[in-house]
């Protein structure tokens, strides 16, 4: 619609009609994030029965626990789904106080998060699925996204070449890029 010239960090499957350029910005690992001193495991979305699991609306996982979230929207004893943009930092929040069970995010992000709130050794995170590459998306509405593409393009080999995406990756803690 042409409100955002594009979005950060997103995953094609969620956003396939915007412009994207070729150069993903990073890799990140879908995770779930429990208490640590919780026994559970994660063996498939049937590992969700009877605890509540709470995730940022909009955000993608795996195909399994996307249609989980989906099917489950509103059953309130199964899943919250939060609409704030600061999700992750509330979600933590919540399971620490026991308000939530599960929360779902990427590893880099809650990894930063629990960092800045001081509760990384109050919560362990769970790989689920294989690291997933997230791009900018630039709006189809806008009339530049074809040109900011492939800028973005260009500034990523750039970046790639001089080894400075390699140094921001690490300090973020993002995958590499195969």
């Amino acid at each position: 619609m042409g409100m955002f010239d594009a979005l950060v960090g997103a995953v094609p499957q969620g956003v396939a009609r915007y412009v994207i350029p070729a150069t993903p910005l990073a890799k990140v690992q879908p995770v779930i994030a429990v208490r640590a001193a919780s026994d559970f495991s994660y063996q498939g979305v049937e590992s969700f029965e009877g605890i509540l699991v709470s995730a940022q609306h909009g955000y993608n996982f795996t195909d399994e626990i996307d249609e989980y979230l989906v099917r489950h929207a509103n059953d309130l004893r199964r899943v919250d789904i939060v609409f704030q943009s600061n999700a992750g930092a509330l979600g933590l929040q919540k399971l620490i106080a026991g308000r939530i069970d599960a929360l779902l995010g990427h590893k880099a992000v809650l990894n930063y998060l629990a960092s800045r709130q001081g509760v990384s050794e109050q919560i362990r995170l769970i790989e689920v699925g294989a690291p997933v590459e997230v791009y900018v998306a630039f709006s189809p509405a806008a009339r530049h996204s074809q040109r900011y593409a492939a800028l973005f393009d260009i500034g990523m080999s750039h970046l790639m070449r001089s080894g400075r995406l390699e140094a921001l990756r690490r300090k973020y803690g993002l995958e590499r890029e195969p």
